[in-house]
């Protein structure tokens, strides 16, 4: 061991404790702190050892129930106890190590070492591989610990829960919004994201206090679960923060892809329906924006999970009377029915919820759009094209409907799809528009019994017709009127982000991302049984079948 190296290491990192001082006093409520973290080399705060049994032979491992003190650039890093393993975010692209790894053990410095291992020259493969570095820290004279650290290149998130709070049983009776939505038990603790800055541009720390709970109809039978995050300051009041890059907010949905082997189907969906939405910007499609991370919860490793932006009146850009509404499935409720809620003052008629505005003053005007809507498309009743046409916004019903066609929505047609009722010189002039969400079901993989689930789709599912009844109906009314703007939507899409080769692309481009960040390797050692597969030639194949099917439809469908 050489002496003299140890001596200057155990200065630096004295002098990086100190400056850091006041970082760690104010950690608990640092809501949002970027770092440059090019300004030293992480291999320089670590002293490399060949002989385990000439450093450490005569004293005693210590076993770490979390993580004993090691920091990264002032955070103490995510700890998974059942693997003794520490999680370390960095950029996968970049061939050096960057940040300051730090250890500060029951008030004091500690040396941090690190065992001699070729892959320390090879950071891409380290983390492409998953490959575990260990550490040693030395105590005192006496003990040490040994965790593992691995290096990811995807950001991670990490929960940890201090305190729980049951949720007030409310009878359905009495307001079913909060019975069936608001039921879920708290659960409130910190809440720490380190991002990469891969895709988002930015090497970012963020923590902040927190408020959780498990989300998801169908999917909270899975063991790995979704969630639904809000973060908070140091007074328990909900705080705007930028994540991944995406927009600022509080509110935060972390969607666990337990329905997805290929781990790729929603984030793609998710990206094609932004390239609707910049087509189309003077109409604002904006949709549900996700990015990947890794997550731990209370010291858990839970795997790979989509970070996903709320579809809310922020995004939409509502205003006082338009009204957002959000359909959970296929059901359509009666006239009757909803008058019910009107006279009740709810903001649910099952499978339809009320969203925005948040207080509701008068809840005539709040369900009168849906429940004209329902009645002009969805009841039975013969279309009245020109009084329908009023009430739509064409150009985002064409496009609902070719992206429902393209990625196969088999769960996203009037279900899983929030309605936008923009007010027009009054709620009863209304325009409505439509917002894909939740969309896991796609690409040909359908929705199945429990036994089934791995299944990701049936060979012939390439030719289905996944649409909402709005716009085929209104084409059966007037097709020339429709079917023109429908085909040149089509041709025009078709010959930029429709092209088949650009939706493969994306898909190709998250399977490397997945890979080439180390996170699908620990996704499939953390849930071997859901079968992950990152083999996508079938899905390819599929969706090339699946495109040339549409033009053969479309020009058909379109010869009226």
């Amino acid at each position: 061991m050489n002496r003299m190296k140890l001596h200057r290491m155990g200065i630096t990192i004295l002098i990086g404790f100190m400056l850091l001082t006041g970082i760690y006093a104010v950690k608990y409520y640092r809501i949002v702190s970027t770092k440059g973290y090019h300004d030293i080399l992480l291999e320089n705060c670590l002293i490399q050892i060949d002989d385990i049994e000439e450093n450490f032979g005569k004293l005693t491992e210590r076993i770490p129930e979390y993580n004993p003190g090691i920091y990264y650039m002032g955070t103490l890093l995510p700890y998974d106890k059942q693997n003794n393993r520490l999680y370390l975010p960095q950029n996968y692209k970049e061939t050096k190590w960057y940040g300051e790894l730090t250890a500060v053990i029951e008030g004091e410095v500690c040396p941090i070492y690190v065992l001699s291992d070729e892959m320390i020259e090879e950071k891409v493969r380290a983390i492409r591989e998953g490959h575990d570095f260990i550490l040693y820290v030395q105590i005192n004279d006496e003990e040490y610990y040994k965790v593992l650290l691995t290096i990811t290149g995807m950001p991670l998130i990490s929960l940890n829960t201090e305190y729980e709070k049951e949720a007030e049983e409310i009878p359905y009776e009495v307001d079913p919004d909060k019975s069936i939505f608001g039921s879920e038990t708290r659960y409130y603790g910190d809440f720490l994201m380190i991002d990469s800055g891969v895709r988002s541009g930015q090497y970012q720390i963020t923590e902040a206090a927190l408020c959780y709970h498990y989300k998801g109809a169908s999917t909270l039978g899975f063991e790995k679960k979704s969630y639904s995050i809000d973060l908070l300051d140091y007074r328990g009041e909900k705080i705007n923060v930028s994540l991944a890059g995406m927009r600022s907010d509080s509110t935060w949905k972390l969607n666990a892809l337990c329905t997805d082997k290929n781990l790729i189907r929603e984030i793609t969906a998710s990206q094609i329906w932004e390239l609707f939405d910049e087509a189309n910007v003077d109409i604002n499609e904006a949709g549900p924006n996700m990015e990947y991370v890794e997550l731990i919860v209370d010291n858990e490793y839970r795997g790979v999970y989509c970070l996903v932006e709320p579809i809310d009146a922020k995004k939409m850009e509502l205003q006082e009377d338009d009204v957002l509404y959000k359909v959970i499935d296929w059901q359509v409720p009666d006239a009757e029915d909803i008058l019910g809620s009107v006279n009740m003052g709810w903001k649910v008629q099952y499978p339809i919820r009320i969203r925005y505005p948040k207080e509701i003053r008068d809840y005539r005007k709040a369900w009168y759009p849906m429940d004209d809507y329902l009645n002009l498309f969805h009841r039975g009743n013969e279309i009245e094209y020109d009084e329908a046409m009023k009430h739509i916004n064409l150009d985002n019903f064409c496009d609902m409907f070719l992206f429902t066609m393209v990625v196969c929505g088999s769960d996203n047609a009037y279900k899983n799809t929030y309605y936008v009722a923009e007010s027009n010189n009054g709620i009863e002039n209304y325009q409505m528009k439509q917002i894909p969400w939740d969309l896991d079901y796609t690409f040909g993989n359908e929705y199945c019994f429990e036994s089934e689930r791995n299944v990701a789709f049936k060979k012939d599912s390439y030719d289905k017709i996944y649409a909402e009844d709005a716009l085929i109906r209104l084409f059966g009314s007037n097709p020339e009127a429709i079917g023109d703007r429908l085909k040149e939507k089509w041709e025009e899409y078709r010959h930029s982000f429709l092209a088949t080769e650009y939706v493969i692309n994306l898909m190709e481009e998250n399977r490397e991302y997945l890979l080439e960040t180390g996170a699908f390797k620990r996704e499939k050692e953390r849930w071997p049984q859901s079968g992950a597969d990152m083999d996508i030639e079938y899905l390819k194949d599929f969706q090339d079948t699946r495109m040339r099917w549409l033009d053969d439809y479309f020009e058909a469908w379109l010869k009226y």
